[in-house]
């Protein structure tokens, strides 16, 4: 499991980070190097079994009334058709 997580950093870096560089992105690096960090973090802990970083599904449920609130206020009625 480490092992493939070692790989697909090493392949994210190896593929993007000379583009971006020579693009001068550097908003994009800092997102790139923050969201490898974080699935690194969570794959370690999920390989070692730990709880020590924070189930993301709770922060789905709390943020799923704020979703379905959005959700109602976009929806079309279906008295409305063509």
């Amino acid at each position: 499991m480490l092992l493939i997580l070692v790989i697909f950093i090493a392949l994210i870096v190896i593929l993007e980070l000379p583009e971006l560089l020579k693009g001068k992105a550097y908003r994009d690096i800092i997102i790139v190097t923050l969201l490898l960090f974080l699935s690194a973090a969570y794959g370690i802990a999920y390989h070692l079994h730990s709880e020590m970083l924070p189930n993301p599904n709770h922060i789905f449920y709390s943020l799923d009334p704020l979703a379905e609130y959005f959700q109602s206020l976009l929806q079309i009625g279906d008295e409305i058709q063509l």
